[in-house]
């Protein structure tokens, strides 16, 4: 018997996938968590994958485990015939007139405005399943790199990552306190009476953060957090709370604001003028769900401009 008819009679789709889950989330914890599998489940079946092969998949380096040479090698056929197959289905389904099948997005918690596109999205396409993360900067970074989502939501494009970005909407930043803050009286303010405050700050990674660090430093502040805060709801608390003010998305506050929970300040040099960007992973080839969702977001961000 060849060996490839041998591969072709013991090996499975299933152990393709929980290789590339494994190798793409970073272990089998990880990946079993996002499978919603036991780890046992997938380390027996890629202990068979690796005795079909006749050698291991992986070796222990240090602390972390790495793809050994012929596992490097399964890995890259594992995602070629699963992307042919993903490729398949799409072409199948197009037929159909049907979408379907997943679609990953991972997305700051700034972007408050994501779950209701994306609602509007499935309303239209309700074959589609959703699978949405939300977290901070940082995590956003981390799935890039381990790329185990289709689009990625942020504010600020990661400049060492290979992605392609696409602008979908304006996010205005803007200096927000409680209605009984005594800034919330004042007609303006100055930079310098900002950097006095005090600030109410997500961590330092944050793109919010950021774009504020920038525009204080480059007028010569600097700035020093009253509190750090790991969440943009535990920021909007704590601003609502009357302990602090802060620098927030304006799409992320809006219910806030129209039920006077929260007020804009007026504040020299802000709003400040960014973007949202809807990134991908450069060369990947993008299930059908995640391209009909980028041109939806795209027709969306044009309504937007006009």
């Amino acid at each position: 018997m060849r060996e490839t008819d041998y591969f072709l009679q013991h090996l499975t789709l299933r152990q393709f996938q929980l290789l590339v889950a494994v190798v793409d989330y970073g272990g089998h914890s990880a990946a079993a968590r996002e499978l919603n599998i036991t780890q046992p489940t997938i380390s027996i079946q890629l202990s068979r994958m690796a005795e079909i092969v006749g050698s291991a998949l992986f070796q222990t380096i240090g602390r972390t485990q790495e793809l050994t040479e012929t596992g490097q090698q399964v890995y890259d056929a594992a995602r070629s015939i699963l992307a042919a197959l993903q490729k398949l289905d799409d072409e199948i389904s197009g037929m159909q007139g049907d979408l379907k099948g997943e679609l990953r997005i991972c997305s700051v918690s700034t972007a408050g405005f994501i779950p209701f596109y994306l609602g509007l999205f499935l309303d239209r396409h309700p074959h589609v399943i959703p699978r949405l993360h939300v977290g901070n900067r940082s995590e956003l970074i981390e799935r890039i790199a381990g790329n185990r989502d289709d689009i990625f939501i942020t504010g600020r494009v990661p400049e060492s990552l290979p992605v392609d970005a696409l602008p979908i909407m304006k996010n205005e930043l803007v200096v927000v306190a409680s209605p009984d803050h005594p800034l919330a009286k004042k007609k303006s303010i100055s930079l310098e009476q900002l950097a006095n405050e005090r600030l109410l700050l997500r961590e330092p990674e944050s793109g919010t953060r950021l774009a504020f660090e920038t525009v204080m430093s480059e007028s010569g502040y600097e700035i020093k957090p009253y509190m750090e805060l790991g969440s943009n709801e535990a920021v909007r608390q704590a601003v609502m709370g009357g302990l602090g003010i802060s620098v927030l998305s304006l799409s992320s506050i809006e219910l806030e604001i129209a039920s006077k929970r929260m007020v804009v300040i007026k504040t020299e040099k802000f709003p400040l003028q960014k973007q949202w960007f809807a990134v991908s992973r450069r060369g990947k080839q993008l299930p059908r769900a995640a391209r009909e969702f980028l041109a939806f977001l795209k027709h969306r961000a044009a309504d937007v401009r006009r």
